[in-house]
C-alpha cells in the first residue's frame, strides 16, 4: 500500500482508527503466485484457504474461488454460509473430532480427513450403523521436525506416521481412503524438512495398494515479516520433483495446497494512533497506541515474531529520530509490538503496521480493550467488513 493510498484512506476514515485494512490486490497477488507455480504442474490444482488464519476474509477468498480448510465446527457453519455459485470444496482437519461432530460433517457434504487411528475406527463404526459408503482422507505425520519455526507439529498428535498408516485397512464396505494429507509447520522456513516429508508421502504412493485421488501438502508457507525467509519458488523447488514422481502413474491426482498466512498475512495493515509518549528520562521512550497486540496482532504473543518496523503518518513531518517502544492500550506488560527507532513522533500521529493480515484480530474483549474495525479496500473503495 503506497503514500498516496494511505492519504487517500485516511482522508475520509481518520476517525475510524484504530483500523484493519486488509488489500485485495495483495491477496490476489499472493494466490496468483501459487497458481502460476503449481497450475502447470498438474492437471488438477486446488487451493483450499486455511480459515482459520483470518475469518473476515473468508467471502473475499471464496470470491477469488478458492476451497477450504476448516478446523472446527463452528467455522464449518460460517464456511457454509459463505455466497458463490461456483460450487466449493471443504476439507474438515480436526484432533478434537466428536461422534456429534462427526455426524454434522459428513451429513454436510465436507470430506473428512482422519488424524488418529481411533477416528478412523470411529467413522468406521458410523460408516457401518448408517450403512453408508464414505470416502476420507488421512493426515500423516511425516517426522520431518523443521527448524526455525514456532508452529511445530510434529510429534503433536497430528497424524499417523508411517507405520500407523500401513495397519490401516486399504478399504472396507463402508470406508475408502482416498487421499493423503500432510502438514508439517506454519511459518516454516526450513527447506530440508519440506523435501523430507514429501519424500515420506512419495514412499507411501510407491508401496501401497491404494487408489489415491489426491495428494493435500497443507500450508506452512512462510511470509518475512523482518528477517527474510525462503522465497515460495524455493518451496514449489523442493515439492514438485517428487509431485511429478508421483503424479507419472497417477496422472489424474489432484494436488491440494492450504495456504492462510501466506495468502493473506501480507495484505493487512494496521492503523493506530498514539495517544501518550511516556519519557524515560535519557532511556527509551514509551508511546502507547489505542489498540492492544491481543485484539489486533495476536499472533505477535503467539509467535513471538517481530513486528515489521511501522510507517508512521505526521501531522508534521519530522527529520530527528529516537528510539521507542510501542506498546498497546490494554494493562498487561505483554502487550508491546516492540522496540523501534522512528522519526520522532507526536501524541496523535498515526503508526501503520504491515503484514497484520494472519491470525490478526480476536474476538473476545481482552481487558475491555476496543477491537479495531476491519475493512476490504478494493483500489477505489472502503469496504466494512
Amino acid at each position: 500500500m503506497d503514500n498516496k493510498t494511505i492519504h487517500k484512506i485516511l482522508t475520509v476514515n481518520d476517525h475510524r482508527i484504530p483500523m484493519v485494512i486488509y488489500d485485495v490486490d495483495v491477496i490476489k497477488r499472493q494466490k496468483t503466485s501459487l497458481d502460476n507455480l503449481f497450475k502447470n504442474v498438474v492437471k488438477k490444482f486446488t487451493i483450499a484457504y486455511s480459515y482459520k488464519t483470518n475469518t473476515a476474509l473468508g467471502q473475499t477468498m471464496r470470491d477469488l474461488d478458492c476451497s477450504f480448510q476448516v478446523t472446527s465446527i463452528n467455522h464449518l457453519r460460517q464456511v457454509k454460509q459463505l455466497t458463490n455459485k461456483k460450487p466449493f470444496k471443504i476439507f474438515f482437519n480436526s484432533r478434537n473430532l466428536t461422534k456429534k461432530d462427526l455426524k454434522e460433517v459428513i451429513h454436510g457434504g465436507v470430506h473428512l480427513i482422519i488424524n488418529s487411528r481411533s477416528q478412523y475406527d470411529m467413522v468406521q463404526e458410523l460408516a457401518t450403523k448408517q450403512r453408508q459408503k464414505l470416502q476420507i482422507g488421512v493426515r500423516i505425520d511425516t517426522k520431518s521436525l523443521p527448524k526455525n519455526t514456532f508452529f511445530k507439529t510434529v510429534n503433536t498428535g497430528l497424524g499417523l506416521d508411517y507405520q500407523e498408516f500401513k495397519g490401516l485397512p486399504r478399504k472396507s464396505k463402508c470406508l475408502e481412503i482416498v487421499g493423503l494429507h500432510a502438514h508439517i509447520a506454519s511459518q516454516n522456513t526450513d527447506l530440508l524438512s519440506i523435501e523430507k516429508g514429501i519424500k515420506v508421502l512419495s514412499r507411501i504412493f510407491e508401496q501401497n495398494n491404494f487408489n489415491f485421488r489426491y495428494l493435500n501438502l497443507g500450508g506452512g508457507f512462510p511470509i518475512q515479516y523482518k528477517n527474510s525467509v525462503p522465497t515460495i519458488k524455493s518451496f514449489a523447488e523442493k515439492i514438485i520433483p517428487a509431485i511429478r514422481k508421483i503424479q507419472k502413474p497417477n496422472p489424474s491426482l489432484e494436488f491440494i495446497i492450504e495456504p492462510g498466512r501466506y495468502i493473506v498475512g501480507p495484505a493487512g495493515y494496521l492503523f493506530a494512533r498514539v495517544n501518550d509518549i511516556i519519557s524515560n528520562h535519557g532511556k527509551i521512550d514509551v508511546a502507547v497506541i489505542n489498540c492492544s497486540v491481543f485484539s489486533s496482532v495476536r499472533d505477535r504473543i503467539l509467535s513471538g515474531y517481530v513486528i515489521e518496523l511501522p510507517c508512521v503518518v505526521f501531522k508534521k513531518q519530522k527529520i530527528e529520530t529516537k528510539k521507542y517502544l510501542i506498546v498497546g492500550s490494554s494493562p498487561s506488560s505483554c502487550d508491546t509490538f516492540g522496540k523501534y527507532v522512528l522519526p520522532k513522533i507526536r501524541i496523535g500521529d498515526i503508526l501503520i503496521f504491515s503484514h497484520a493480515g494472519a491470525y490478526c484480530l480476536s474476538n473476545d474483549d481482552f481487558t475491555g480493550v476496543e477491537k479495531p474495525q476491519e475493512f476490504v479496500w478494493t483500489g477505489n473503495h472502503l469496504l466494512p467488513i
